[in-house]
């Protein structure tokens, strides 16, 4: 009797282990803050602040808190990167530190 109480003790200590290691797949993973909707900055603010930086843009759309935008970098490489919703700083890009200067 006590070997199966183990066996289910042990069970369920890995089964919350799983859960709480899944819990965290759903963070947040481009880092965004969390704003309400009225804070947030236009699509047209967000396009324009991704040309400023030189990037072409191709599509702008709300991801996980953050503006994805699609487009290609002044290079002409195809790049995806996460905006701040509201401060339009970049949170993450392909191929760029958190800065957004390019890593190669």
């Amino acid at each position: 009797m006590k070997y199966i109480l183990s066996l289910l003790a042990a069970g369920l200590m890995v089964s919350a282990g799983g859960a709480a290691m899944a819990s965290g797949d759903n963070d947040n993973s481009n880092h965004c803050p969390s704003y309400e909707a009225s804070q947030w900055r236009s699509f047209d603010d967000v396009s324009a602040a991704a040309e400023a930086l030189g990037y072409t843009v191709d599509s702008v759309e709300k991801d996980d808190g953050c503006y994805e935008i699609e487009g290609r970098d002044a290079n002409g490489v195809e790049v995806e990167v996460y905006f701040d919703p509201v401060s339009l700083k970049i949170i993450k890009g392909s191929g760029e530190d958190d800065d957004g200067k390019d890593d190669s």
